[in-house]
Parts: structure tokens; C-alpha cells; sequence
């Protein structure tokens, strides 16, 4: 998992790893994309997923919609686009496509961060499975959703340290 750091950072990481036994996970952002654009396609072209939100989005394809979005974003070198929507969905909207709906909540006290734990929920995930393919993302996608509506239910922290894996499958 490349977190949103500059991308010569990011290239960085990735020349440590065997990138052929790796899935490799990019999390970006605007900054990145108005600032270190060069560099930034060069790690792009070299994961396996990314992991943005639809703004981001949007604006490192000047398209207007989604599956558009998601569509140029792949052809950089991605195998799997995930664009969040804040405080929504998270889609991967490719074909085929999926939508991981949001856990419902009716107590959300700081939302910040949960992009990132949707992020490492999703990793972790995937670091447990033998293979990367759409239906092992489709759950994985599913497990960050779930980590991450425990994020929100306190500051920092708190609420996804105590929370046990039977309470993230079922929730």
C-alpha cells in the first residue's frame, strides 16, 4: 500500500519490492496531481489498483463522469480503478463494475481518515489472499467499507482498535 506521499517516494518503495509477487495499492491525491504529475504516471503505470476519490478523479482525466474517469485512469496501468465518493460509495467502476455500498450510520462523530482505513481494510484483505482478481477485490472493497464505518465512530483511532473481525464481517 503506496500511502499519499510524493511519488518519487512512492517509486521508491516500489524499487524494493518484486512488484511480480506484489499487489501494489496507490492512494493519491490533488496535490500530488497538480504538483507531481510526471512523476505521479510513472507510479501509476506501475500498481496494480488505485485508490482515489471521484474529484481526483475527475480531474486527472478531465472527464465529468465516473466510468469515463475509471476507464482513462486504467488504460495508465492500473488493473483496478476504486474511486471513492465521499461519504458514499466506493465504486470500481469498470466492466464489469461494482458498487460497495457505505455502512449506514447514525453516529459519526469524525469522518477523517476514513478513506485511508477503507484503504488498509481493503489491504489487509487482500494481503491474506492467494490471488488478485475481481471477485477477491469485490470483498476486499466490502471489508474496508465495514473497517472504515468503525473509524468514523470516534476520534482517531479509538473505535477501530477495539473492534474484533466477527463485528467487521458482520457489520
Amino acid at each position: 500500500m503506496l500511502g499519499n506521499l510524493h511519488p518519487d517516494t512512492q517509486e521508491s518503495v516500489i524499487s524494493q519490492i518484486n512488484p511480480q509477487n506484489t499487489t501494489i495499492i496507490l492512494d493519491t491525491m490533488n496535490f500530488w496531481i497538480e504538483r507531481a504529475w510526471d512523476e505521479l504516471m510513472h507510479v501509476v503505470s506501475k500498481t496494480n489498483i488505485i485508490t482515489i476519490n471521484d474529484e481526483e478523479a475527475f480531474q486527472m482525466t478531465g472527464k465529468t463522469n465516473i466510468l469515463s474517469a475509471a476507464k482513462q485512469i486504467s488504460e495508465m496501468g492500473p488493473s483496478y480503478v476504486i474511486i471513492k465518493k465521499e461519504s458514499m460509495d466506493r465504486a470500481l467502476p469498470q466492466r464489469p463494475n461494482f458498487l460497495a455500498p457505505a455502512v449506514i450510520l447514525d453516529n459519526v462523530v469524525d469522518p477523517t481518515g476514513a478513506g485511508d482505513t477503507f484503504a488498509g481494510g481493503m489491504a489487509g484483505f487482500l494481503a491474506s489472499q492467494a490471488t488478485l482478481n475481481f471477485e477477491v477485490l469485490k470483498t476486499a472493497m466490502v471489508y474496508g467499507s465495514s473497517v472504515a464505518s468503525f473509524c468514523v465512530t470516534d476520534f482517531g483511532t479509538k473505535a477501530i482498535v477495539n473492534t474484533s473481525i466477527l463485528q467487521i464481517k458482520t457489520s
